[in-house]
């Protein structure tokens, strides 16, 4: 088998000094995870903690995005795409092709070795209640199962170990995807079986999350080479069960669309498994492109070009437009209505309106917030706040184009989905 070298031990960290004066240097380094603080109520604590913060290198910045997004049903390659994306199209995903993979590479393997260690020397820990530490390490070994699942996914055949590791090794070797995906399956459902039904605190994971995660392997490794003839079936019985039992872990559906993604709703009841962000730039750093700096910058990932379109500036309000990934057919055809065929139940001006989600969860007017004569050849005669650009989700008739055009003092932009680029979209 092909031989990888580990190139992080994760939290584990070996350090070696020597001096004939013990005056200069007595280390206790407690800030470390070793065996001997991992067996400590102090040191589980600390290094499930250490488990969870890796979900914002995972997810929310740009190597993120490359590696999660891109190259799914969902999203395709924006005009903004750099790093990673590119990757897709040339087959050359490898993380050491790729600074972005690399980065979610070495994160997952630097957070899975700290689950390693909470799970291999936490049980023998003193001073936490056999509640408190049957949870937490139902947690780590939740954790340890969606890293594997984001590698599994991301680069098939990958090392697998359980083992906590605290010196440097090169005897790592690709463990089949099957074995992986046995692994996974392993600590999720062990998870399932202690973990708590609500979370103690915001971004804690439970059996609602265990359930979800369940049913989205089996159902991603019912779609692979590691297939087994029960994948689909398991996967249901999984979904039901969290469906069908909503309420006992909390959860439920926003009576309005808009206020799932809304601020301030970040912890809302459609939620069953996030990272957490703070204004903390000790952990929550103020540079996407720094991948370790861990800052959320997925409310750009996904912006259009609106800075470019007429009477329209980069704004705060509107947030930067990165355009790295472009909505795809699929994603933007799923808010049709459709009967149980999947046939289409409207079309024309009515496409995509019954499905109130599209409109909320979309950005679907763009208003002016500039009349210079330079923003971008828009008129002088616009009006801040007017509409700049209108995204009607729909093919509009030639009577309707028309009377946009004809609008006085001035028309106003329509891109319609046949127009879409991967600029405008």
């Amino acid at each position: 088998m092909k031989k990888i070298v580990l190139a992080t031990l994760g939290t584990a960290l070996v350090l070696s000094a020597s001096s004939c004066n013990k005056d200069i240097l007595d280390e206790n380094p407690t800030s470390v995870l070793t065996p001997a603080f991992l067996q400590t109520a102090q040191g589980v604590e600390a290094g499930v903690t250490g488990v969870y913060s890796g979900l914002r290198q995972v997810y929310g910045n740009d190597a993120a995005t490359f590696t999660t997004e891109a190259g799914t049903d969902l999203w395709t390659t924006g005009i903004s795409a750099s790093s990673g994306l590119a990757d897709y199209n040339t087959n050359d995903l490898t993380p050491a092709g790729d600074a972005s993979h690399s980065f979610v590479w070495t994160s997952c393997y630097q957070k899975i070795n700290a689950a390693n260690g909470v799970l291999q020397y936490g049980p023998n820990a003193q001073g936490l209640t056999p509640t408190r530490l049957t949870q937490l390490l139902a947690e780590a070994k939740l954790l340890r199962a969606q890293y594997y699942f984001v590698l599994a996914q991301d680069f098939g055949d990958v090392p697998l170990y359980t083992n906590f590791i605290d010196s440097p090794t090169k005897d790592i070797s690709r463990s089949p995807l099957a074995d992986v995906y046995t692994q996974i399956l392993k600590d999720l459902t062990e998870s399932l079986a202690t973990i708590a039904d609500k979370p103690a605190q915001p971004g804690r994971v439970t059996r609602a999350t265990a359930l979800h995660l369940l049913a989205k392997v089996y159902l991603t490794r019912a779609t692979s080479t590691a297939k087994q003839a029960t994948d689909y079936q398991l996967a249901a019985q999984y979904a039901k069960e969290l469906i069908d039992n909503q309420s006992r872990y909390g959860l439920g559906l926003e009576a309005d669309p808009a206020t799932v993604f809304a601020e301030g709703n970040e912890n809302g009841k459609e939620v069953i498994f996030n990272a957490q962000f703070n204004n903390d730039a000790t952990f929550t750093g103020l540079d996407g492109f720094n991948y370790v700096s861990g800052e959320n910058v997925l409310n750009f990932q996904y912006r259009s070009r609106y800075d470019k379109l007429p009477n329209m500036a980069r704004d705060v309000n509107n947030g930067r437009p990165f355009a790295r990934h472009v909505v795809t057919p699929f994603l933007e055809n799923s808010y049709i209505l459709r009967d149980a065929s999947g046939t289409a139940l409207e079309s024309g001006t009515a496409l995509r309106t019954t499905d109130t989600r599209y409109s909320k969860w979309f950005t679907t007017v763009y208003y002016v917030n500039s009349n210079s004569p330079n923003a971008n050849g828009g008129s002088t005669k616009a009006v801040i706040g007017d509409t700049a650009a209108w995204y009607p989700g729909r093919d509009l008739t030639a009577a309707q184009l028309a009377r946009i055009a004809s609008r006085t003092p001035y028309p106003y932009i329509v891109i319609q989905p046949s127009q879409y680029t991967t600029e405008y979209f």
